[in-house]
């Protein structure tokens, strides 16, 4: 009861083809679609439905490939009380993490879903204001700061290791990482540091591979550092098991539980 709930609140009419989509091939699937995901994690409590919905949103974009998912979790996001300009923005923070062409894809599939709602009379985005003449004024050493700023206020000394360490081989490697990721894209207006640290948590969750773990590490202070508690975080990483399995859950929560021995040991 609690699984078919969840899904009339963020899947809405979906909600029966959803619970009886493999009622034929393989009911129990469907039947652990409903009560295990959507019933037993979906309902845990330490994280909004919203936010939920962003890192669900973050991290399917970053597997890439997921056109239904994506467009099932906007709508989802949307019916949790989320924007169109909210949802635009965990999209394209996901270039810092999946690239130009699963981001490209995954906004192609928002926007059919933000075309087909305001047919039936869904509102229209909120207003974003205009970054683009503000931004095409700026100098590189403007963006740079701004970045150095950002990254000062989410990943502190975490996050300054990761820059300087390119220094030797490929110093515009560490440029590239303060002037975009954090003077471009997590400067920008239109969603808080908290819910954008939450969402990159699920995302590196879901990536899950060696080059990952650092990022994870580093987003992880960060959102502590920038107000999330480590109830949040491990509600985040927890979020993802039906999604990318235990296995990888139970990497990421012990790189979780490395920070928090770490931050302990700093008092």
């Amino acid at each position: 009861q609690l699984g078919i709930q969840n899904l009339q609140q963020t899947e809405g009419e979906r909600v029966n083809s959803i619970a009886t989509r493999f009622a034929n091939l393989a009911p129990d699937l469907s039947r652990w679609i409903v009560e295990f995901a959507r019933g037993e994690i979906w309902n845990r409590r330490g994280l909004s439905l919203k936010s939920r919905e962003f890192a669900t949103l973050a991290m399917v974009t970053a597997l890439g490939n997921q056109p239904n998912s994506i467009q099932a979790h906007v709508e989802g996001a949307l019916r949790s009380g989320a924007t169109e300009t909210e949802i635009k923005e965990v999209l394209l923070q996901m270039t810092v993490y999946a690239g130009y062409p699963k981001t490209v894809a995954a906004v192609a599939a928002a926007q059919q879903v933000f075309t087909d709602l305001k047919q039936r009379g869904m509102p229209a985005a909120s207003p974003q204001p205009d970054l683009t003449s503000r931004r095409q004024a700026e100098t590189t050493e403007v963006r740079y700061q701004r970045g150095l700023a950002a990254l000062n206020q989410i990943s502190k000394s975490s996050g300054e290791a990761v820059v300087n360490s390119f220094e030797n081989i490929a110093p515009d490697l560490g440029r590239y990482i303060v002037e975009f990721s954090y003077g471009d894209v997590f400067s920008r207006p239109n969603l808080d540091l908290k819910t954008r640290e939450l969402a990159t948590v699920g995302a590196l969750t879901g990536l899950n591979t060696t080059a990952s773990e650092l990022p994870l590490k580093v987003h992880i202070n960060g959102a502590l550092n920038v107000g999330a508690d480590r109830q949040e975080i491990v509600e985040a990483i927890m979020h993802m098991i039906p999604y990318v399995g235990f296995v990888k859950v139970q990497q990421a929560m012990a790189l979780a539980e490395e920070v928090f021995k770490e931050r302990d040991a700093k008092g």
